[in-house]
């Protein structure tokens, strides 16, 4: 009896399948490494990162960086753009970062992100890709030059916020260049190349701020105690050391605002934001520009008219939280942009309550007397002795 032949035409159809998708599929990962917005993670177990290959080259970069970039430890990076060059290093810059105890929050692209994480960040790093050429096939020889700008949160010195900001050395933002060129080893996969080339930039680019290879003082559990849940609790009540960690309100969403950083201190939170390049349309199809729109809104919303801070106006307003709890609003707003922030309640009470703990030998609220040594809010001079402000 003759077997049929449907069987081992089937057999030759599956294994031409299996090999047409396995050849295929070393296009895979072309397209550079996928980054999502969050803070970053990393796999606990190491066989689930991917390795970078070898490569051979060169990586340089010029330009000064921040002065005080080696104690960031919260740290924004963001991608000017979408390009495969630039996701590479945005990843590989947070992944290295974590390594080293700092906190990543990443965001692909600033812009895109409606409701940006209610997290007080150190600095703002910002890769953009200034020119590059990926290779065609498979992973091969790039020269590509990369834009770094590196932004301390910061308000202006002159700020009304700024009073109750602990001791911060003089920074300003800062423009980076890095130029690399190299070959990979053999013929890595297009994945573990683009690890090798965000491990050299990450490198390079973490050596050139001084980012430390860990952290070995108390400034991310001095941030964890800068409020408690929503503010609601005091220190009378829970100590000047409590291990609590509480969020930041999230911003108002909005067409007209783009929250882009938040800042959070002991005795001071809150958001820098700049106005969206979009006119917002009211309902009568009548254009105006954002800033205008958000004076309308704050008019409305009947906040109090403060005095003026050079071109800046200021508007305040005593709110409340979901939780009932109280919260006293300032917004400054200038030309191109707006810092809304708040202020911690009964600031006496927790410098107070640093100091008994730090007698009683606290050493982290030692330490926040140390950051807190310069504070305006509270009138100190040069003893460091709170005075009525």
């Amino acid at each position: 009896m003759r077997n049929s032949l449907l069987p081992i035409i089937l057999i030759i159809l599956t294994t031409g399948g299996a090999w047409w998708l396995i050849r295929g599929g070393a296009e895979r990962g072309a397209g550079g490494p996928d980054v999502a917005a969050g803070i970053l993670r990393l796999p606990k177990k190491t066989s689930q990162q991917t390795s970078p290959a070898d490569i051979t080259g060169t990586t340089t970069i010029t330009g000064d960086a921040p002065a005080d970039s080696a104690t960031w430890r919260v740290i924004l990076i963001a991608g000017g753009d979408r390009h495969p060059l630039t996701n590479s290093a945005v990843l590989a810059l947070g992944e290295e970062l974590t390594r080293r105890g700092c906190i990543a929050v990443l965001e692909p692209l600033l812009r895109d992100r409606q409701e940006p994480l209610p997290l007080g960040c150190d600095g703002t790093l910002r890769v953009s890709l200034i020119e590059g050429v990926l290779p065609t096939d498979l992973p091969g020889a790039v020269t590509c030059t990369l834009r770094i700008s590196a932004t301390p949160t910061r308000v202006p010195t002159d700020h009304p916020a700024a009073r109750w900001f602990p001791h911060l050395p003089a920074s300003s933002p800062t423009i980076m260049t890095l130029v690399h060129q190299s070959t990979p080893v053999g013929t890595p996969s297009w994945p573990h190349w683009y690890a090798g080339l965000g491990n050299a930039f990450s490198q390079a680019v973490i050596t050139h701020l001084g980012t430390p290879a860990a952290t070995t003082d108390t400034t991310l559990r001095l941030r964890r105690t800068a409020w408690l849940d929503d503010g609601k609790a005091g220190p009378e009540t829970t100590g000047p050391t409590t291990t609590i960690y509480g969020r930041i309100p999230s911003p108002p969403q909005g067409d007209i605002a783009e929250h882009r950083v938040a800042f959070q201190h002991p005795l001071v939170r809150g958001w820098i934001g700049d106005f969206s390049p979009v006119p917002f349309t009211a309902r009568d199809q009548t254009e105006r520009p954002a800033r205008a729109e958000l004076l309308h809104r704050i008019e409305a919303g009947r906040w109090l008219k403060g005095p003026d801070l050079g071109d800046a106006v200021v508007f305040s307003k005593e709110d409340r939280l979901s939780d009932g709890s109280e919260i006293h609003r300032t917004i400054s707003i200038t030309a191109s942009g707006f810092i809304e922030w708040q202020e911690r309640p009964h600031p006496m009470a927790v410098w107070q309550a640093w100091t008994t703990a730090a007698a009683a030998g606290d050493a982290e609220a030692a330490e926040q007397l140390v950051r807190h040594r310069d504070l305006k809010g509270l009138g100190l001079p040069a003893s460091g002795t709170p005075q009525a402000p």
